[in-house]
């Protein structure tokens, strides 16, 4: 009995030193995947994020840390570390898969379920007061991303109460003048122009704030130079052109700051294409077709060369198409339609041969719409009634079908308003 004895004493011993050395392998298992997933979302991804052509890979990329993370968050319930990990991670997922202003793969409705996971995670009350501020802040920061209005209502009451606990916290102002401008996005889209600029009056005093705090800040610079631009055109939309015009060329300024300090910054050219068109469309807007065409060129040579080093960046193939199809406008204006012509066939094989977005996505089609609208002015200014006709028509085919599905924006309202008008002027009867 006392060898039987013996021998289980040594057998339990032996099984417990072998439970210890597989539970310190599990261990350094999800210590390692834990590293390799945070490596790979915050370290790899960050260090190519601003190369061009770099889209699909960092998609790849996040979609792997993601799959680790939801491994990890699944043995590890309860952990609410790993819990906003894996939140950051679908955020981060969201925002390669399509978040607008950046480059993105134009997977719209695949970005937006993304964020919802991410909320769902950051929602999970949490005990530790540092841990619960970081949860705080990043559910803040998915609700804007997924864009409603009482999604960003929701996220500019939990980022103001972060603000009364940490007046100095710039990464607190910085969410916060996202939030604000976000709000004035929704308010615009309502047409609440007034109360859209006490919001982005809000976002572009925060962004100035932060920006002279620190004047070299590249992040910071952009952010102000943006929130310029949204202020000039809300102005613009208030009957306010000079005064948008002076924000614009404000924002023109300080991103040629930043491609100064960064020339290989494929956002810094693309944010200067976009000072470009806009500044364009005031010009044209007092009559000055001969400088709105110069500052068009300007924008399709740097969205050509974007998108010919980012096949893959949704944003960069929209936005060529829409500078063809804007200074295609320009020119009928100043009289040239075969140029006009020239650029619409160019936007047009632009979207059919695109890799992001889907040509039969929503965006690409909003894009199709203001193509056939300028094909009818450019067949309406040659004489052409009966052409002129059926490109309005085309036109007019795609925005009724996005009124009846309920998506048709205040542009593309705008946009429908004017095909109908023209479709019923006495000159195409």
């Amino acid at each position: 009995m006392l060898v039987l004895l013996a021998g289980g004493i040594a057998a339990t011993l032996w099984q417990a030193r072998i439970a210890r050395i597989e539970r310190r392998l599990a261990d350094e298992r999800f210590f390692d995947t834990r590293q390799l997933a945070n490596s790979l979302l915050f370290e790899l991804h960050d260090a190519i994020q601003d190369l061009p052509g770099a889209t699909a890979a960092r998609a790849l990329i996040i979609q792997r840390s993601v799959k680790y993370l939801d491994r990890i968050s699944a043995a590890a319930p309860g952990n609410s570390a790993l819990q906003l990990e894996a939140a950051e991670g679908y955020m981060r997922l969201g925002d390669v898969q399509g978040k607008p202003g950046n480059a993105n793969l134009g997977k719209y409705a695949a970005a937006r379920e993304s964020y919802q996971k991410a909320v769902a995670l950051l929602q999970q009350p949490v005990r530790d007061p540092a841990i619960d501020r970081r949860r705080s802040r990043l559910l803040a920061r998915a609700l804007i991303r997924v864009g409603g209005y009482p999604e960003t209502l929701q996220a500019l009451q939990i980022l103001e109460a972060l603000r009364k606990a940490d007046a100095h916290d710039s990464t607190t102002l910085t969410d916060l003048a996202t939030g604000n401008g976000a709000m004035s996005d929704l308010l615009r889209q309502k047409r609440e122009l007034q109360q859209a600029l006490e919001f982005r009056l809000m976002e572009w005093t925060l962004r100035k704030q932060i920006l002279d705090a620190d004047a070299r800040n590249l992040t910071s610079t952009r952010n102000f130079a943006l929130s310029s631009k949204r202020m000039g055109g809300l102005l613009w939309a208030m009957n306010r052109g000079p005064e948008g015009m002076d924000y614009y060329r404000m924002a023109l300024r300080l991103e040629e700051q930043w491609a100064a300090l960064d020339p290989a910054s494929a956002d810094a050219r693309t944010a200067i294409s976009y000072s470009h068109s806009d500044i364009g469309f005031l010009l044209a807007g007092d009559q000055k077709f001969a400088e709105a065409l110069a500052h068009y060129r300007k924008t399709v040579s740097i969205r050509e060369e974007l998108a010919a080093l980012d096949p893959n960046n949704a944003r960069a193939t929209l936005g060529l198409a829409s500078a063809y199809w804007r200074t295609a406008g320009v020119s009928i204006s100043a009289g040239n339609i075969q140029n006009a012509l020239e650029l619409l066939n160019k936007a047009i094989k632009t979207l059919s041969q695109a890799k992001n977005p889907d040509p039969s996505s929503n965006r690409s089609r909003t894009e199709l719409a203001h193509i056939y609208h300028v094909y009818g002015e450019s067949h309406a200014g040659l004489g052409d009634t009966v052409a002129a006709r059926e490109w309005y028509g085309r036109s007019r085919q795609i925005l009724d079908g996005f009124r009846a599905a309920g998506t048709l924006d205040v542009d593309g309202a705008d946009l429908l308003k004017d095909v109908e008008k023209q479709l019923k002027s006495s000159k195409l009867r």
